[in-house]
């Protein structure tokens, strides 16, 4: 039998060089959004079953086209956070 529960995602910040601050607000937003999807899409990281906040995931590096769109962006994020949940150990 499979149950669900709720999860809370938030992020309070993210590090981006070569954007605007302006712009940081609504990528958040997206990021968190597609961050959720991916999880309930791809499942809850081992990492983080247990619960738990972490001060830093390595989001590694990445290569985005000029003028590409906020949704692009936020998936290409998601996906390298995503991703780091396997190799982050640090909690808060």
């Amino acid at each position: 039998m499979k149950t669900e529960r709720d999860i809370e995602l938030a992020i309070d910040k993210i590090v981006l060089h070569g954007f605007a601050p302006k712009d940081s607000k609504g990528l958040k937003e997206a990021v968190e959004f597609e961050l959720g999807r991916l999880i309930k899409e791809r499942g809850l990281p081992e990492v983080i079953k247990s619960g738990g906040n972490f001060e830093h995931l390595p989001g590694g590096n990445f290569s985005i086209k000029t003028g590409s769109s906020l949704k692009t962006l936020a998936s290409k994020i998601s996906n390298q956070v995503y991703n780091g949940f396997g190799e982050s150990k640090t909690r808060k």
